[in-house]
């Protein structure tokens, strides 16, 4: 019994499906952002963030602790969270900045762990 050939498919039709899932990924993000801007964002936690970052994008000085431990009335060693919020700031100076870097990190990390 003879089974028929299978042909691969052709080369514009294998562009078109990546170009397909490149809109279908970015559509994913565009709205994936949308709707995270429309959510609220600034609880108290992300808005002692939001000022730590903003204050070292204004004065330029290193922020030497992150945010305060209500529990043991600490703060958190590093500055790893406020340069997440100056340093997008830098980039485009809009208050909206550091959260499209937030959506930017989170998204190329599932396309990371999807691939």
């Amino acid at each position: 019994m003879n089974q028929p050939a299978v042909s691969a498919p052709s080369a514009s039709a294998r562009q078109r499906r990546v170009l397909l899932w490149g809109a279908a990924i970015v559509g994913f993000f565009v709205f994936r952002l949308l709707f995270g801007l429309t959510r609220e964002f600034f609880f108290e936690d992300e808005t002692q963030i939001f000022l730590m970052g903003l204050r070292h994008y204004a004065t330029g000085a290193w922020p030497y602790f992150g945010a305060d431990v209500v529990w043991t009335k600490s703060e958190i060693p590093g500055a790893l969270q406020p340069l997440l919020v100056s340093i997008p700031l830098w980039i485009a100076p809009i208050p909206e900045a550091p959260f499209v870097l937030l959506n930017v990190l989170s998204m190329s990390a599932l396309a990371a762990m999807a691939w």
